[in-house]
């Protein structure tokens, strides 16, 4: 229908595969777990979007783990100079909070493009 699932009846579908929120774990790998567990049940459309990432060498290391842990990497390519370069599909709800997390790790150097 394309309207927004009420809470009410996710927390219905998640006590019915019997799927329950941890405080103390991540929220993006929760969510990941709590919709592919009610997928069968309630009919869910995720919209997304694509966006290329270039991360510089220094920042690899934790940025590419952040990529990994939010979105679904389609291409990468690693350069000469040891940055990483990829084409990621990501939840486009999570945008904004992702923009934010990669500022914070690789202290603004990230650089983003949003793909049509």
């Amino acid at each position: 229908t394309g309207l927004p699932i009420p809470a009410l009846r996710v927390e219905q579908a998640m006590d019915e595969v019997g799927v329950s929120i941890d405080p103390f774990e991540d929220a993006e790998i929760q969510a990941r777990r709590v919709i592919e567990a009610i997928k069968s049940i309630v009919p869910l459309k995720i919209e997304s979007m694509r966006i290329a990432i270039k991360i510089p060498s220094r920042y690899v290391g934790k940025a590419y783990n952040l990529v990994l842990g939010i979105g679904n990497v389609e291409r990468e390519e690693w350069q000469k100079d040891g940055s990483w370069v990829g084409i990621v599909t990501i939840p486009a709800g999570l945008h904004g909070e992702f923009i934010d997390k990669l500022g914070k790790v690789t202290e603004g150097e990230a650089q983003v493009k949003i793909l049509k």
